[in-house]
């Protein structure tokens, strides 16, 4: 590992921002992931739940970093369009600027 690695892969990650979130987050994983680790979903998780974030989340059995299932996809597809339907404004919900 080079000098600075460590502290740049934090700074890329989304918990280094979690003192700050505020907006609703979907968390999509599989659990077999071998490229992030399904426990760092969960930790962030807990901490934005811990700020009053609102946090869904969507485990995906047997699924590494790049899903492989075609059920999977279809799941994950579907799981993001209802949270953005819930938690995106629609023109009628829309203000002003």
């Amino acid at each position: 590992m080079q000098p600075g690695e460590l502290a740049l892969a934090w700074r890329s990650s989304p918990a280094s921002d979690a003192a700050r979130w505020r907006s609703p987050l979907l968390l999509i994983h599989g659990d077999d992931d071998r490229a992030v680790r399904y426990a760092q979903s969960a930790a962030l998780a807990v901490a934005l739940r811990a700020r009053a974030v609102t946090v869904e989340t969507l485990a995906l059995p047997d699924e590494d970093h790049v899903f492989a299932r075609h059920a999977s996809w279809l799941r994950a597809h579907r799981s993001t369009m209802d949270f953005f339907r819930r938690h995106l404004p629609t023109g009628e919900d829309a203000t002003e600027p």
